[in-house]
């Protein structure tokens, strides 16, 4: 049986930044196009394959890392995760679940709403 951890058994891809190279398991932007979201708001559209690309990974880029800030607001055991991985695992599937149980009873969730009002919101995570 294979682990959770094997990338490339699983076809899981993580989105990474330029850091990282651009191999099985990784999806990173091209290298010397435009990338960040504020980069097209200025009125210049993606143009190109590649751009267009580095478009779509920064927005969800952008999209995860907001949930998870929001996330981590909502969810304050998520600050400070033990050093465990199937601890970690396990808080983060529980706060999940927690997560979808709430959307689904109380759908104006006040934490998230006010990211869905403000595309620009990042959440200050206390210390």
């Amino acid at each position: 049986m294979e682990s959770d951890d094997n990338i490339e058994g699983n076809w899981k891809y993580y989105n990474v930044d330029a850091r990282y190279p651009n191999c099985r398991g990784y999806l990173a932007p091209y290298k010397g196009e435009r990338y960040h979201v504020p980069d097209w708001r200025r009125g210049h559209a993606p143009s190109g394959e590649q751009e267009m690309f580095n478009h779509s990974h920064s927005s969800i880029r952008n999209a995860v890392e907001h949930a998870f800030g929001v996330w981590k607001i909502k969810w304050r055991i998520l600050l400070k995760m033990p050093s465990s991985l199937c601890t970690r695992k396990d808080d983060v599937a529980a706060t999940m679940c927690l997560h979808n149980y709430i959307c689904e009873n109380r759908p104006l969730d006040k934490d998230f709403q006010k990211y869905d009002q403000h595309i620009d919101y990042v959440p200050t995570i206390p210390s």
